[in-house]
C-alpha cells in the first residue's frame, strides 16, 4: 500500500513545532514500508506498518485545514465567494506546482527509465488530473503514491464548495464542523462494515476488498473528518487539554510530550487493520495526539534536539519528499552497484540522504516560493477588500 502525504504547509511557523515532528516520522515510515519488499525482511513491522503513517496524514492535513480557515474567518469578515476563493488559491499555490511538476517530468519522457510511467501518464491522463487516480489502477510506485492525494483534494472540493454554503462565521464554522465530523464517520465506517460484508457473502473477491478499503474515498474521510474537526474547534479544545497539562507538574512536560509521541509511534505500529473500526481508532488516536502537542507546544515549546531538528526538516520538506521518493528509488536501484542495492540498511541510509536532498532543492525552488506567491495572490485579491477582524486569540495566551 503507498502511504500519503502531508500536503499542508510547515506548522512551524504557526508556533506548532510538534506536528512537523510528527510529518518527518510519518514520512519516514513510509520510506521504510516503500522499500523494495526483498528488503523488508530486517525492518520487521516497521516495514509491513509504515504505510499506517497515511492515517497520521490524513489527521494532520485536516486539523491544519480546519485550523487555518478558522484563522482566517476570525481575521477577515468574509463573504462566502471570497472564503471559497481564499481557500483555493492557498491549496492551490501549495499543491498544483510541485504535483504539475512531477506530471510534466513523467509525461516529457526524458528518460527511458520511467517509460511505463510516461505512457500511462500520457494515455491515461485523465485521473491525474482529477485528482480521481484513487481509482485508477497504479503499476508503480511513482504513480502509486498518488492515491492518497487524490483522496485529499476530493476532501478538500468538498470543503472548499460546503464553506461557500455556509459561510465564514465563528459559530457556523462549529456546527459545520459537527456536521462534517458525524457524516463522514456515518459515510466510513458504514462503507467499511459493507465491504466486509460483501465479503463474508463471497460477493467480492479479497483483493478487491482490499482495494476499495484503502483507497476508496468513501473509507477514508473519517480520519481527514476528525483532523477538521479539531482545527475548527482548536480554541475550546485547546482549553480543555493545557487544563489536563496543567495538572501535571511543569517538570514532567517534556517527559509527558515524548509519552504521546511514544503512543503515536505504537499506533502506527501496532493497531491493525483487521476490524472496519480500527482506522477510526487510529485517527482518534492521531488527533488526540496533534490536540495535546499542540497545545503544549503552546504553552512550553520544546528545546530543540538534533532528533527533532531532524524530523522537524524532513517534516518541512515532506511534501516534495512524498513526490520524489519513488523515482529517486527507482534511479538508484539502477544505477547503484548491486552490493549496494541488496544491503538493506545502506541502501534506505543512501536512499533517504539522496531522497531528502532532492526534496531540499525542490522545496526552495519550487514549493516555497509558490506558497508565497499564492499567499500574496490571496492577500492582493480577498485581503485588501475584507474588513479586518482581530487576530484570533489562543486560549491560554
Amino acid at each position: 500500500m503507498s502511504a500519503a502525504h502531508p500536503s499542508h504547509g510547515s506548522a512551524t511557523k504557526g508556533k506548532f513545532a510538534s506536528l512537523d515532528i510528527l510529518r518527518g516520522l510519518a514520512i519516514v515510515f513510509v520510506l521504510f514500508h516503500h522499500l523494495p519488499p526483498e528488503l523488508h525482511a530486517p525492518y520487521g513491522i516497521v516495514a509491513m506498518a509504515g504505510g499506517r503513517g497515511v492515517d497520521l496524514f490524513f489527521a494532520l492535513s485536516g486539523f491544519l485545514i480546519g485550523y487555518t480557515t478558522l484563522l482566517r474567518a476570525q481575521k477577515y469578515a468574509f463573504e462566502r465567494r471570497s472564503q471559497v476563493l481564499s481557500f483555493i488559491i492557498l491549496r492551490a499555490g501549495r499543491i498544483l506546482p510541485m504535483y504539475g511538476f512531477i506530471l510534466l517530468f513523467y509525461a516529457a519522457g526524458l528518460f527511458s527509465l520511467w517509460s511505463p510511467v510516461t505512457e500511462i501518464v500520457r494515455n491515461h491522463w485523465i485521473p491525474y488530473l482529477t485528482f480521481t487516480a484513487n481509482y485508477f489502477f497504479q503499476p508503480s510506485l511513482e504513480l502509486g503514491v498518488l492515491w492518497s492525494l487524490s483522496i485529499e483534494e476530493q476532501f478538500y472540493i468538498f470543503v472548499a464548495l460546503s464553506l461557500g454554503v455556509v459561510g465564514a462565521s465563528i459559530k457556523r464554522l462549529h456546527w459545520y464542523s459537527v456536521a462534517t465530523l458525524i457524516t463522514a464517520l456515518l459515510v466510513a465506517n458504514g462503507y467499511r462494515l459493507y465491504l466486509g460484508h460483501q465479503l463474508q457473502l463471497g460477493l467480492i473477491d479479497p483483493g478487491l476488498h482490499t482495494v476499495r478499503f484503502f483507497f476508496a474515498s468513501p473509507a477514508r474521510i473519517d480520519q481527514l473528518a476528525l483532523g477538521l474537526f479539531v482545527g475548527l474547534n482548536f480554541p475550546m479544545l485547546s482549553t480543555h487539554a493545557k487544563a489536563c497539562w496543567s495538572k501535571l507538574p511543569s517538570q514532567l512536560w517534556n517527559f509527558a510530550k515524548l509519552a504521546v509521541f511514544a503512543a503515536v509511534i505504537w499506533a502506527l505500529l501496532y493497531i491493525p487493520y483487521t476490524l472496519p473500526i480500527w482506522p477510526l481508532l487510529l485517527g482518534l488516536v492521531f488527533v488526540s495526539a496533534i490536540l495535546l502537542l499542540s497545545s503544549l507546544d503552546d504553552l512550553l515549546p520544546a528545546p530543540p534536539t538534533h532528533i527533532s531538528r531532524v524530523l522537524s526538516f524532513i517534516g518541512k520538506v515532506s511534501f516534495s519528499l512524498y513526490l520524489l521518493h519513488p523515482p529517486v528509488r527507482t534511479l538508484l536501484e539502477h544505477y547503484l552497484p548491486q552490493r549496494v542495492t541488496t544491503a538493506p540498511y545502506l541502501f534506505l541510509g543512501v536512499w533517504l540522504l539522496t531522497a531528502v536532498a532532492v526534496s531540499t532543492v525542490t522545496y526552495y525552488a519550487i514549493e516555497k516560493p509558490c506558497i508565497k506567491w499564492s499567499k500574496q495572490l490571496q492577500s492582493f485579491l480577498i485581503g485588501r477588500r475584507q474588513r479586518p477582524q482581530p487576530e484570533l486569540q489562543i486560549a491560554g495566551n
